[in-house]
């Protein structure tokens, strides 16, 4: 039977930037978790930060709707009320539609990059299932 030798793991700039990523002295390193050095909670709390922080950022937004809704016409654009036809308006109608062609652009390259990734996940994994066939 072949011996098979794994090749060497460099991790992405991805994975060195969430490894960077504050934990608020909660362990980064899960080898110690699986290893009983430190307990798997303290370790589900450091990593779970980015998941609550969008999550509050979420939050925040939704009650900021709510209380533009609340205000009604002293917020105008923010509340939902249509803007008056004018010549003053140009300028947040533009915004809006810059704004709203850049959010498209940046998710089509997020598609297009997430993808490509994705598609690479799924080579190793199905290398990795041919080699350990062999093996058996």
């Amino acid at each position: 039977m072949a011996s098979y030798t794994a090749p060497a793991f460099y991790p992405t700039s991805a994975i060195s930037l969430f490894g960077a990523v504050p934990r608020f002295g909660r362990p980064d390193d899960l080898s110690k978790v699986i290893t009983g050095e430190s307990s798997y909670t303290d370790y589900a709390i450091g990593a779970s930060f980015i998941a609550l922080t969008i999550l509050a950022i979420f939050l925040l937004w939704i009650i900021l709707l709510i209380v533009f809704k609340c205000c009604g016409k002293r917020v105008g654009v923010l509340s939902g009320q249509r803007l008056k036809d004018g010549r003053a308006n140009w300028f947040v109608r533009v915004t809006t539609m810059f704004t709203a062609a850049l959010a498209l652009v940046a998710g089509i390259v997020f598609l297009m990059t997430a993808t490509s990734s994705l598609n690479n996940t799924f080579d190793s994994i199905r290398d990795g299932a041919n080699v350990s066939a062999y093996q058996c």
